[in-house]
């Protein structure tokens, strides 16, 4: 998402952990069956700006360490956690405002993978 979101035009900060910081290469990778799109992205492992839209990308047992990785000062428009569990939706609600967290999906690719880090592959089915 975050390539596709800074190939676009938008600005894009990833939240990530430390050890990624310190492997990160300084742009990030999308291999499409019909195009390769490198772009870079600024990279924090605490989240202190303001954000318009927060995407939480996490698994549910991630969830609670990476909310600590948000500054309780830091100013964010809408919440969306593009994964489908409630848990995730209720454990959002419990630290931010109602509002904030908007409810939807986004449908993975099946044929998605991650090579390394910052490399993202989507390949079409055989």
């Amino acid at each position: 998402m975050a390539t596709a979101l800074a190939h676009a035009g938008e600005d894009v900060v990833l939240l990530v952990r430390r050890q990624t910081r310190k492997a990160y290469k300084g742009a990030i990778h999308l291999e499409r069956p019909y195009e390769t799109i490198e772009v870079r992205v600024k990279v924090e492992t605490r989240l202190a700006i303001p954000v318009d839209v927060l995407l939480v990308a996490v698994i549910k047992h991630q969830l609670a360490t990476a909310l600590r990785k948000i500054s309780p000062s830091a100013r964010i428009g809408s919440i969306a956690p593009p994964l489908n569990g409630i848990v995730q939706v209720l454990l959002l609600r419990s630290r931010f405002a109602h509002d904030q967290v908007v409810l939807g999906t986004i449908s993975f690719l099946p044929n998605a993978s991650r090579s390394e880090e910052s490399f993202s592959i989507h390949r079409l089915p055989s």
